[in-house]
Parts: structure tokens; sequence; C-alpha cells
């Protein structure tokens, strides 16, 4: 949360910033001008009201309950008429015409929903609440915010045993949006941006030694990733366990079965290890992704058209 609160001071800081430099602009009288003053007005006031809110909930007693539900409410207020500002916004800028009130009353059809919903919670509190142990999720919360699914087999080609090898709670990643599921919500994958076999291969040479994650042990060896979306099978080694640090020296590598072979030299490191994720696509859109090599029979690849990963 003390994190949160410097980026809330920071973007408030950028935002008035914005604000000031835009209020000397001479071009300030036609109707984008006035939209635009307008969305970053709320886009301030809504940053204002999460840093009140947010100070509320980390330094306020637990008398002041009055005061963290009306700033609480308040920003889940501005947070509910943002999206339809952006939306009257870009509105303004592809048509000339002033638009009507009938189609902004029915642009704003959720939004009105939305805030009726927001200013009855305290006293249904379907959306949040506050009690000895301080901030609390309501039922209807996820009202305000889009769910979406990411499924461990669409975290890396590397197998995982759990979600937590790969990513933590409140970090933020980068996605590509798979499909829906049959709940409704956004079905999400990572795996295709963490690059395929060739590209992470490219990263390692013959004979360097580095530091890996066990991720299975078989009878006929160890499975130890060097990096999320690259693994390399070693001989079998006494004391070893899944998710455990260890160093490796690269043996060899081989594209055209996609493998590398390596050698435990080190298994005592000692300390738990967690891959940073680097992205090999940023943007853009992916019809279909190969993760094998072009030489390899074995095909490891991801059709957006069909709804499962395709899994190691």
């Amino acid at each position: 949360m003390t994190t949160n609160l410097h980026y809330l001071i920071a973007g408030m800081a950028v935002l008035l910033v914005v604000l000031w430099q835009y209020s000397h602009q001479r071009q300030m009288d036609d109707r984008n001008s006035l939209m635009f003053r307008r969305l970053l007005t709320v886009v301030s006031l809504d940053v204002l009201a999460e840093l009140v809110s947010t100070c509320f909930i980390l330094y306020a007693p637990y008398s002041f309950g009055v005061g963290r539900m009306l700033s609480n409410t308040v920003f889940y207020l501005f947070q509910a008429i943002l999206p339809l500002m952006l939306l009257y916004y870009v509105c303004t800028l592809c048509s000339s015409r002033v638009i009507s009130t009938g189609t902004v009353l029915r642009m704003g059809i959720p939004t009105i929903a939305l805030v009726f919903i927001i200013l009855t919670n305290p006293f249904t509190e379907k959306l949040f609440y506050f009690d000895s142990t301080g901030y609390c999720h309501g039922p209807w919360y996820l009202l305000l915010y889009i769910s979406a699914l990411l499924h461990i087999d669409c975290m890396s080609v590397s197998r995982i045993s759990s979600p937590a090898d790969r990513v933590s709670v409140g970090q933020q990643i980068l996605c590509a949006i798979k499909n829906r599921d049959a709940q409704g919500r956004f079905v999400l994958t990572i795996r295709e941006l963490l690059g395929t076999w060739a590209e992470n291969a490219a990263r390692f040479t013959v004979g360097e030694t580095v530091v890996g994650i066990v991720r299975s042990v078989e009878e006929y060896g160890t499975f130890v990733e060097i990096a999320p979306n690259l693994a390399g099978l070693a001989e079998s080694c006494s004391g070893l366990a899944p998710g455990q640090a260890v160093s490796v020296y690269i043996k060899n590598i081989l594209p055209d079965k996609m493998k590398i072979k390596l050698v435990i030299v080190n298994h005592s490191l000692g300390q738990s290890h967690r891959f940073d994720l680097r992205y090999f696509i940023t943007e853009g859109h992916i019809d279909h992704w190969l993760y094998s090599t072009p030489e390899s029979r074995k095909r490891i690849e991801t059709d957006f058209a069909v709804a499962a990963c395709n899994p190691a």
C-alpha cells in the first residue's frame, strides 16, 4: 500500500503539470478542447480521491469509519464516471456534430446503474465495507473491474507446479487475450510473449554456467528451467526437489531436437529464485504462434482460434 501511495502522489503531480501546461494553450474555446479539459479534470480528481481514500485506509483510526466509507465512495464514483467521459471525448473527436442528449444518455446507462450501486453501497455493502480487519471486498466488487483468468498451462512452456512459480500477487504483467470462457471471463496467456525455443536458446552458449530452477525430478534425469520458456535435462542427482535453485553447466544445445543437455554443478545455492519475465512480443496481434524450431519434429504451437493452450 505504501508503494501505491507513492505512485498516486507521482501520478497526481504529473496530471497537475499536464493540466497547468494545457491551461496556457490559446485554443481553448472549441468543443474538443473543452471535453479534454473536463476529462483531464475528472482524471485528476479521481487520482486525488484515491490518494485521500488510501490515506484513510492506511492511517485513519477505526473510529473514522464514516470518513473512510465516504472517501472510498467518492473514489469509486470517479472510477465509474471515467469510462463515460472517455467515450464522450472520443465521440467528440470522431464527429463534427454536437452529440444529442439521447445518445449521451444511452451511452451512460451502464454508468448510471453503477453510480446507483455505488451510492447505495454504504447501506448494502455489496461493493466494499470496513470491519475490524480493515477494507474488505463485497460480493459485487468485480462489477468495478474486468475479471480475467490466466491458466497455469498458459504461463510458460516449461511446466510449473504453481502459478506462484511464475508470478506473484500485485505483479504487473503483459498478457495476450486468448478467448472467453463459459463464464464470460477473458482467458489470458503470457507464454507466447516469452519467446520461442530458438529465441530463448540464443541467449545461452555451450560451456556457460547459469542459475536454473529444478522443475521435475524423474528416474531418467532432472528437468531444470534456465528461462521461463526454456528447460534442459540433467542427470539425476540426489537431494533435489522441484523449485530448488541450482547452478548448471550447459553441456550441449541441440536445436534439431529442442534439447539442452545440462550438468548440475552446485545444488546448494540455498536461496529461492524466480526468473524475471522477459517479453519478446510487446504489441500487435497474434494469430498463430510456433514455439518449435523448423528442424524439430515436435510441434509446440498456439492457434488463437482454438480454446486451449497446447502444453509442452
